[in-house]
């Protein structure tokens, strides 16, 4: 449980830093709802790892985290 804290509090602070608005870090609109879609589908994954499993077993992925570790590469 402790680790699945720690796991939301960080995609959530790099997801802070990277949307705010400042001037010294442009980004554009469609990353930053890229960004904040992809913190979404990790804070789900973090929160319902079984789910994830499930999921990867339906596309033909042996585990959640292999599924995890293709996107992350595509």
């Amino acid at each position: 449980m402790l680790i699945q804290f720690i796991l939301v509090l960080a995609v959530l602070t790099i997801m802070y830093v990277f949307v705010r608005s400042s001037g010294t870090i442009y980004v554009q609109a469609s990353k930053r709802i890229a960004l904040v879609l992809f913190a979404l589908v990790n804070v789900y994954a973090v929160m319902r790892p079984n789910d994830l499993s499930v999921i990867a077993h339906f596309l033909g992925v042996g585990r959640g985290t292999d599924l995890v570790l293709y996107a992350l590469v595509v």
